[in-house]
């Protein structure tokens, strides 16, 4: 299903940044052109000296089948174990185990990794294609060549040209791909609680927004794309770094491995796209704001109240008082103001429509 994982305070900002493609935007809603700079938190120069709008109306996107189709498949699709040889297009659940020149090694071994055959790459892909033909119970013995296959596996990457690298494979499971029959007693009892459907095609129009939802972040990134930005103000960038760092440091902990595993093995980053990624927020934070600007976007008492009542769940609270305690309205307001922007962009797009829903 698609829920938020429960979130503490600074990652607020992934929620949005998952959600709208890649920025930090909250602030207070702007009327006086002299108030932009101070509310945007610029101190050093003003907005418009970092950065130029480009069009960010009149963006074209499509909404095709596949897109939908592929939304219904991830809420319908179950696995279920079964008693029989791994083919393609199963789950399967491996443990393996690394020896290098005849000693095991930690670092290139996990216990019960979900993989799903036909579907992963580089030494996983080799994993599972190992394993077709084998039932649950069965262990398979794999000779690793390449070393950047292997660091594709490992916690931390490690040297291990010419050395001699063989894996241990232990079948546990095998699981087959099924779909769940869509009926209205089906959408009820999983959906009903959560998201307040209960109908068959309440339930297929909830999977158009999600993937209308998800066209918006890429019609604000092309809006972010077309932007030019002259340099950036220092103090928004450390803000953006520090509260990107602050998520890192919160996941890193809650896997158990340092902030430099998390952000460059488990998470792919280079020293290079880390820096861009800092950037693109930055950059998205400013046409966010000159959008606010140059649209007269408000945030009213009662948006604000609304907003908490959305995100208070989300966010991993019980109730909106509690959520308070932690959130200013300040925040919620900049909150508010993202989403408006946010529909600036979206709602004077040309999005094409071409799928059908499921009757």
């Amino acid at each position: 299903m698609k829920v938020l994982k429960k979130i503490w305070v600074p990652v607020l900002i992934a929620i949005i940044l998952i959600a709208f493609g890649g920025a930090v935007y909250y602030q207070k809603a702007v009327v006086p052109k002299k108030e932009i700079d101070k509310k945007a938190g610029i101190t050093s120069g003003k907005l418009d000296d970092y950065i130029t709008l480009g069009e960010y109306k009149g963006l074209s996107c499509e909404v095709t089948q596949d897109d939908i189709d592929e939304s219904i498949k991830e809420e319908t699709q179950t696995y279920t174990e079964v008693d029989r040889e791994a083919k393609e297009g199963d789950c399967v659940e491996i443990t393996y185990t690394g020896y290098v020149d005849g000693e095991k090694d930690k670092n290139i071994s996990q216990s019960n990794c979900e993989l799903y055959v036909g579907q992963e790459e580089s030494l996983y892909a080799e994993f599972t294609n190992a394993v077709v033909g084998h039932k649950a119970g069965d262990k398979v013995e794999y000779q690793a060549k390449d070393t950047d296959d292997i660091n594709y596996v490992a916690e931390k990457d490690s040297d291990y040209t010419g050395k001699n690298v063989k894996f241990t494979l232990k079948l546990v499971s095998v699981s087959e791909e099924e779909t769940e029959d869509v009926t209205d007693k089906w959408v009820k009892d999983n959906y009903n609680e959560d998201y307040g459907i209960s109908t068959v095609k309440e339930f297929y129009k909830w999977n158009e927004d999600y993937v209308l939802e998800n066209k918006k972040s890429d019609l604000w990134q092309s809006a972010v794309d077309n932007a030019t930005m002259n340099g950036y103000p220092q103090e928004m960038y450390d803000s953006v770094k520090e509260e990107f760092d602050s998520d890192a440091a919160y996941y890193a902990d809650s896997y158990g491995i340092t902030v430099d595993e998390y952000l460059y093995d488990f998470s792919g980053y280079t020293e290079e796209s880390l820096q861009e990624e800092y950037l693109n927020e930055v950059k998205s934070n400013l046409v966010m704001w000159k959008i606010v600007e140059k649209e007269n976007l408000t945030a009213s008492s009662s948006e604000i109240e609304d907003k908490y009542e959305e995100l208070y769940a989300d966010c991993g609270y019980d109730n909106v008082e509690e959520m308070k305690k932690d959130y200013t309205d300040k925040e919620i307001e900049e909150a508010v103001l993202l989403d408006k922007a946010m529909d600036v962009v979206y709602d004077n797009a040309n999005i094409t429509k071409s799928y059908s829903l499921p009757k």
